[in-house]
């Protein structure tokens, strides 16, 4: 019955520490979870089984632990975890040549500071050059660089 509560102990040590490595890196609550109980079943070999028994434990434990950390560092290990799509979306794409500095348009929605404005049949990202903009309040474009459009509100008169 000793024997059997050590290895569950040493196992579900290893399990957490596996885990950690793998599913869960960087919590480290699991890790060091893991860690106290193989520690704890090392010390119970000792304690019940003596001192040649616990270094036979404790020399396995070791292998398997630096088994499980090497193989966790191995760089085809993550390539299972790690996602290797590419986004190639991009922000105002469209084109800006038939705009210019005192264009007027609308916001469609509130700018603070970014949001979206429409200037006759185009619509784009802009942003606020001085703070909140509500929605459906006419804008004037004041600046327009490297595909960024900045308005504010439009003062009448």
């Amino acid at each position: 019955m000793q024997w059997f509560a050590i290895i569950l102990i040493l196992s579900v040590g290893l399990i957490l520490l596996v885990v950690e490595l793998f599913f869960i890196p960087g919590t480290t609550i699991v890790g060091v979870f893991g860690s106290v109980l193989l520690i704890g079943g090392i010390y119970l070999t000792y304690h019940l089984f003596g001192k040649m028994t616990g270094h036979i434990v404790l020399g396995s434990t070791v292998l398997l632990s630096t088994g499980a950390l090497l193989l966790s560092l191995r760089a085809k290990t993550w390539k299972y975890f790690t996602n290797e799509q590419q986004i190639t979306g991009k922000v105002n794409v469209e084109n800006l040549e038939n705009l210019s500095v005192g264009t007027k348009g609308i916001s469609l929605s509130a700018l603070k500071p970014y949001g979206m404005a429409q200037f006759g049949e185009q619509t784009l990202e802009v942003s606020s050059e001085n703070g909140l903009i509500n929605p459906d309040t006419e804008i004037v474009i004041v600046n327009i660089s490297n595909n960024k459009v900045s308005v504010r509100k439009h003062s009448k008169g």
